[in-house]
């Protein structure tokens, strides 16, 4: 068992969004019985709706297909496309999708012939095989091992685990401490926006990156005790999913 990666470093299946937005496959394949079921289901994905059932991924689609023919009609005017999760993804599901429904009016929808790949991804695949080899129960529902109600997802496992520690470790921080969380972040924005802000290469460059380094040496100490309240400041879920994703995937 392998992995193929190819050669280029930009345009391929595992690129960005805009780069996997305009692949298509070479030769088309007849939708079948069950293609537009994941078409729609492809859709949903881009969109941003992986957390849902997989029917209730299709049916998501087939709600809300007004605003897949608007965005797909017309993508300059109806630029709902670019809320999207994977937004150039999903207007290339849109135009898809109107082109089987416009060819359905006059031949059968399981002909059409598509381009477009449908991604799907596994459950942290390098955990899932982990978890089969150990015949491990408790982290299979996670993994999407064995059959469940509700889809698994270790990701989100272990952020709300993480956070729950961060929490911990915050209640025991000393009140004082924490009462220099405000001052300590808003001199770190500060000096960051003038390294980010002063002109490449120039010597205000140079000259802010010194401050910079400088204040975070002097501050090393309380920046370390106060990491724990500023991580807990990150309410949003998908990115504490997110934040903890690449870590959870690579030392599985």
């Amino acid at each position: 068992m392998g992995r193929i990666y190819p050669n280029t470093a930009f345009l391929h299946e595992q690129s960005s969004d805009n780069a996997k937005g305009i692949l298509l496959l070479d030769e088309p394949v007849a939708l079948g019985k069950n293609g537009m079921k994941w078409l729609y289901f492809h859709a949903a994905n881009c969109w941003g709706k992986d957390d849902l059932r997989i029917k209730e991924r299709s049916d998501w689609t087939k709600d809300n297909l007004s605003l897949l023919w608007a965005c797909a009609s017309d993508p300059y005017v109806n630029q709902e496309w670019l809320d999207a999760e994977k937004p150039f993804s999903f207007l290339a599901s849109c135009m898809e999708i109107k082109a089987a429904i416009e060819w359905a009016q006059d031949n059968d929808i399981e002909d059409f012939p598509s381009c477009l790949p449908v991604y799907i991804d596994g459950s942290n695949n390098g955990v899932q095989h982990l978890t089969a080899m150990s015949l491990d129960e408790e982290v299979a529902p996670l993994v999407n091992l064995v059959p469940s109600k509700d889809k698994g997802d270790v990701y989100m496992f272990i952020a709300d685990h993480t956070w729950d520690n961060l929490q911990k470790m915050e209640d025991a921080l000393p009140k004082k401490v924490k009462l220099k969380f405000p001052k300590l972040l808003e001199e770190g924005k500060a000096l960051q926006k003038d390294y980010d802000d002063a002109t490449l290469n120039s010597e205000q460059k140079v000259l802010a990156y010194d401050v910079l380094k400088t204040w975070k040496n002097n501050n090393r100490m309380l920046r370390e005790q106060l990491f724990p309240v500023y991580w807990n400041g990150v309410e949003d879920k998908k990115l504490r999913r997110k934040t903890v994703k690449r870590n959870t995937m690579t030392l599985g």
